[in-house]
């Protein structure tokens, strides 16, 4: 039998610790998750094709890891981050949220967020 990932207590996710108040995406953070742990307000961009390829399909998946500061996603120079709005900020201390690319320069940002929405 094969490995598989499991959603409860996955002891195979590769995690990367930030804590720096910005963040440009790269390809060390594909498919992984990332624990933003600033104790200031946090900003992760998502860079455009020009200057990180990732596939489409790619995800990365992002944790304000912190109880006091903010999480937003930014969306760098001719990118475009959909959702249910335009809710680009973690909701909560401990919020999980997950950029999923779909498109050349096209992300859709998932999970906990908050913010205005149409």
């Amino acid at each position: 039998m094969g490995q598989y990932r499991s959603s409860f207590a996955n002891q195979y996710e590769e995690k990367v610790a930030v804590a720096a108040t910005s963040l440009t995406l790269g390809q060390a953070h594909e498919g992984k998750t990332v624990y933003l742990a600033s104790a200031g307000n946090t900003t992760v961009t998502v860079p455009p094709d020009a200057d990180v390829a990732f596939e489409i399909g790619s995800r990365v998946e992002l944790v304000r890891n912190h109880a006091t500061n903010t999480l937003t996603v930014a969306a760098g120079s001719g990118v475009t981050i959909r959702n249910s709005g335009s809710a680009l900020t973690a909701a909560r201390a401990w919020s999980r949220l997950e950029l999923t690319k779909t498109g050349v320069n096209e992300w859709v940002l998932s999970g906990q967020v908050t913010g205005a929405f149409s």
